[in-house]
């Protein structure tokens, strides 16, 4: 499986999809090279397209996009889908081979809040963009 520099020079549109799941909510990101923002179109009956953001944000309880730097040039569209209780129960427990590391709490912010750090997010997502995923 190539990287996300070896995906971007590639001429071929690429796409990668990744699926997570938390509590009783499915978690779609669809990443792209394209750089320029999604736009919510308004389609005409005859346009054959521009229909895919408005069918997320009918379909989702939330959605969003963030734009990626190096390696991952391009954007982030990211959507969180309700998944039916019946669903929920039947789901397997999530594996615990690899946790996520935890981050201590700080006393400077309260539980349950998060700080509007431009500097720490941008740290982070530099960090994470190094990763081979």
């Amino acid at each position: 499986m190539p990287d996300a520099a070896a995906l971007h020079q590639l001429s071929l549109a690429a796409v990668v999809l990744r699926l997570r799941t938390a509590h009783d909510s499915l978690f779609i990101d669809v990443w792209d090279s394209a750089l320029a923002p999604p736009t919510l179109g308004n389609p005409s009956d005859l346009d054959e397209s521009g229909r895919g953001l408005a069918l997320v944000a009918a379909m989702a309880k939330a959605w969003d996009w963030y734009p990626c730097y190096s390696p991952w040039r391009g954007k982030v569209i990211w959507a969180a889908v309700t998944i039916p209780s019946a669903l929920v129960s039947a789901m397997p427990p999530p594996t615990t081979e690899q946790p996520l590391p935890k981050r201590a709490p700080s006393e400077q912010t309260p539980r349950g809040e998060f700080p509007n750090d431009l500097i720490l997010l941008r740290r982070v997502r530099d960090a994470l963009g190094g990763l081979a995923i």
